[in-house]
Order: structure tokens, then C-alpha cells, then sequence
């Protein structure tokens, strides 16, 4: 039988899953860089005809939401081999407990309020996963047409209009980040928002990146970055030059003296315990609301 999902499935099953993986054992994100690099697995609970293949289930629900979960490769692959301790039942349960800590991560905390007046960075993916959680469905086709946020050009500013309005609905809880006082596992997958002072680290000049002369390598220390101390941990906003806006946002994430105050909201990814890091990716970034401002008046 041909796998097709359909939209509102494969939005449930990922914003539900906080494009993490499932499995209780593994905290990976199933979403890497950017749209075109998801390396989430969507995993069969009663199969197709392989692992735990069910003649009986009715054909017309092997795809859909409530048949599926989100794992990484690795997860994926034991869960098929491994199908005396993966049965049906045990997959729901694992499905269904994940599932519920995610609810649990983005409901902590109190309505979101958000403090950009101008916004320098938009990841839409992540955005829409959030979205997604909170009931809205983000159409973001529009991307097929373009490299990057950039390239818009003056098409740029209704999309930021949208969003504006999309940000005054959604209202998802979160916390602030100078409300978290002990670095656990516990934190990971939790969607937090910051306004502080930030020290900015690889971010490449507009010409370098359109020229194609920068590459994103996968490694912390070379990655595009907005960074501070959080406790005693260095708390790390990893960014993907595809998601910055304009060009004053290119100038502006790699300021004089490398130091830029930044408000917005990231999702924590990965915790580094030997090294004292804080891996995050940021949704939003950009510059903090003054009195004055009425632009984002949500």
C-alpha cells in the first residue's frame, strides 16, 4: 500500500511529537537546520505489512494520525526488529506518555506576551510546529519559491504582517529564561522567551552567504550563533542564516564588538553536560519592544 499522509495528519503528528523523537529512551530533534533536512521517521504502530501487519486493521487508518509516531532512525529501526518487546499496545503507551510530557513542556509557564519590536530571525518550520499545537495551521508553500527569508524581498513584510497576527492567537505558555534554575533533561524540548544581552559568534556577512561562500559544517564551535551565560551553563542559540529576515538583520545578529541585546523565544535541543552547553533553537529574534513601540501592540 502507497504511504500518503495527509496535511492535517502530518501536522498533528508533529507538533504533538514537538519534533522530538518518541521513543522514552531518546531526546533527539527530529528536525535539523532547516525544511529540507527533517530526519524524523514516521513509524508504523500496526504496520503495513511488516512488523506487527494486522490483516484485520481497516487499511483506510494505516496512515493516519492516531497508527503513526515520530522517532529518529535509530528508534525506528529497533522498534521493527525488536517486535516481541514493541508490540501494538506498548507503542500507543509510548506514543501516548510522550506525547503528553511535550503538552506538559509547552503549557509550563504563563501566556506568551512577545517583546520583539522589530524581528531579525523567523523560523518558520519550528514556528509552524508550535502553531500546529496550538490549533493554527501555517501554510508556508510559499518557501518552495525561495532559498531563503531574504530573497523575498518586499514580499517579505506580508509575511512578517501574518505572523504578527498569528503571534496575537496562538498564546502558547512558556516560561521566561531567568525562570530556570536547575539544568536537567527535563528542560529539553521546553520553549522559553528572553530579552538580555547576548555575545554573537559566526554569523556571515549578507554577500558571503548569497555567494555561497558560507556553509553550515555541524559543528558548535564554527555554527552561527547568539550565546550568554545561563547559570553556571553557556546557553547557545544556534542559527540557520536561512531565517534571517533582512539585510539590517544580517548586520544587526553580528554587531560591532560582538555584542547585541536580543529578545525572542528558542526551544532547548540538547544539553551538554561535560562541556556546560545549552543547545537552543531560536524561533524568533529580534529586537526587544521600548515604551515607545506599538508596531507589535499584541
Amino acid at each position: 500500500m502507497e504511504r500518503k499522509y495527509d496535511q492535517k495528519t502530518l501536522g498533528l503528528l508533529w507538533s504533538k511529537s514537538g519534533g522530538i523523537c518518541a521513543h522514552p529512551d531518546c531526546e533527539h530533534e527530529l528536525i535539523i537546520k532547516d525544511i529540507d533536512e527533517i530526519v524524523g521517521h514516521i513509524c508504523h504502530i500496526v504496520g503495513l505489512n511488516g512488523p506487527r501487519a494486522d490483516n484485520l486493521f481497516p487499511k483506510e487508518k494505516l496512515n493516519k494520525y492516531e497508527n503513526l509516531v515520530l522517532m529518529c532512525r535509530h528508534h525506528h529501526g529497533i522498534i521493527d526488529i525488536d517486535i516481541k518487546t514493541n508490540t501494538v499496545d506498548k507503542l500507543l503507551q509510548i506514543k501516548a506518555d510522550h506525547e503528553k510530557e511535550i503538552s506538559k513542556r509547552l503549557n509550563t509557564g504563563k501566556p506568551w506576551e512577545i517583546n520583539v519590536s522589530q524581528i531579525y530571525y523567523l523560523n518558520i518550520p519550528r514556528l509552524s510546529i508550535l502553531s500546529e499545537f496550538c490549533g493554527f495551521e501555517v501554510d508556508f508553500s510559499f518557501l518552495c519559491e525561495y532559498d531563503n527569508l531574504h530573497s523575498i524581498g518586499f514580499g517579505l513584510s506580508t509575511i512578517l504582517s501574518q505572523y504578527k497576527s498569528l503571534f496575537s492567537k496562538i498564546k502558547p505558555n512558556i516560561i521566561n529564561d531567568s525562570s530556570i534554575t536547575e539544568i536537567s533533561d527535563k528542560l529539553i524540548g521546553l520553549t522559553f522567551s528572553y530579552n538580555s544581552g547576548f555575545r554573537t559568534k559566526n554569523v556571515p556577512w549578507l554577500d558571503e552567504y548569497q555567494n555561497g561562500q558560507f556553509k553550515l559544517l555541524g559543528e558548535i564551535n564554527k555554527t552561527p550563533q547568539i550565546y550568554k551565560s545561563l547559570l553556571d551553563y553557556k546557553l547557545i542559540l544556534t542559527i540557520d542564516p536561512k531565517w534571517i529576515a533582512t539585510t539590517t538583520a544580517f548586520v544587526n545578529l553580528r554587531p560591532s564588538g560582538g555584542r547585541g541585546l536580543f529578545a525572542g523565544i528558542a526551544t532547548i535541543k540538547q544539553i551538554d553536560y561535560k562541556n556546560k552547553l545549552i543547545l537552543a533553537t531560536p524561533l524568533i529574534i529580534g529586537i526587544p519592544k521600548s515604551p515607545f513601540d506599538s508596531f507589535f501592540n499584541l
